[in-house]
């Protein structure tokens, strides 16, 4: 049964800021302040140089200040979004979204991606993606401009880099921070118990960024693999994310097999475990050709090549 999930912006922590529509911030003020901003300000904890440009907008308002605002003024949380006209951190670009922000197929490949090869900052909430494919450098940049509005702030051939914002909202929906192989993180509940489409769209983006795909021309040899590492003390919870990623894998017909750890490594003084799950059985890697696939490329060049040749299964017959 699908779960209702949605982020509202008290869900935001205080990084996040907000531009409102010049009405009602006007009607706000003259409800929470009722002409006294001197009061107003030491009411809410903060000083009056910094209230007054509050009232005329030249500042964007925190999350806890605006909740403060609310509650003096006794306006409801839910009429107070309604007339956000955009979102920021204080050093990002001006997000225009409509709250609450809602689930979504765009949002549900974001957080796969950086379940994978993303990479948000732990402290300023900088979201950054890295990979030598081209054609994932183009379709997460396509997920970002449905689900922010965004272009990149910077980008190199193998890297782009948005504002904090994104990764300050990717945050609430369940999305990994840095350093991510120290992260007990599972799959976010909304994605789990939400549309087929949600589910596909977070798995192509984790095996578009951390799978490999098997392929020999000589050899029966096959197979979709995905790889995780995390630091050793957190094996545990490393392997209850695998077994969830099987568990979303087999509602589209595709068979891992069970999580497995591959082998260790130091790193800095800390051991790191590298585990993995595999899909060897032909019929699974047709579905997940099928239903899941994977971004233009050499690994779905490979997955292609697996689909196309004709192979015997365990019991001797053709599949």
């Amino acid at each position: 049964m699908e779960t209702k999930f949605e982020v509202h912006f008290w869900n935001l922590s205080n990084r996040a800021r907000y531009h409102l529509g010049a009405s009602f911030l006007k009607r706000l003020f003259d409800n929470a302040g009722a002409g006294d901003l001197r009061q107003l300000a030491k009411h809410i904890g903060v000083s009056y140089p910094y209230i007054s440009p509050l009232v005329r907008g030249v500042y964007s308002i925190p999350t806890n200040l605006l909740v403060k605002l609310a509650e003096k003024a006794n306006i409801g949380l839910e009429e107070v979004e309604k007339n956000i006209v955009a979102v920021r951190t204080r050093h990002g670009k001006v997000c225009r979204l409509k709250f609450p922000i809602l689930p979504s197929a765009s949002m549900a490949s974001l957080i796969g991606h950086v379940f994978g090869d993303g990479y948000i900052g732990n402290k300023k909430r900088q979201f950054e993606y890295c990979n030598d494919n081209p054609n994932l450098l183009a379709e997460v940049k396509k997920h970002l401009r449905v689900a922010f509005g965004l272009e990149p702030m910077t980008e190199r051939a193998n890297r782009i880099g948005y504002s904090s914002i994104v990764g300050e909202i990717l945050v609430a929906f369940g999305s990994h921070v840095a350093p991510k192989v120290k992260s007990e993180k599972q799959i976010p509940e909304w994605i789990k118990s939400g549309p087929k489409e949600y589910k596909a769209s977070f798995l192509k983006a984790l095996f578009d960024d951390d799978g490999s795909v098997l392929y020999s021309e000589g050899y029966n040899a096959k197979g979709v693999n995905f790889y995780q590492i995390r630091e050793k003390n957190i094996l545990q919870k490393s392997h209850q994310l695998l077994d969830e990623i099987k568990q979303l894998l087999q509602e589209f017909e595709i068979f891992p097999g069970e999580p497995h750890l591959r082998k260790t490594y130091f790193s800095h003084g800390e051991e790191h475990a590298i585990s993995y799950i595999n899909i060897t059985n032909y019929k699974s890697i047709l579905n997940f050709y099928s239903k899941i696939g994977l971004a233009d490329g050499d690994k779905n060049n490979r997955l292609k090549k697996i689909v196309a040749r004709r192979i015997h299964n365990n019991l001797g017959g053709n599949l």
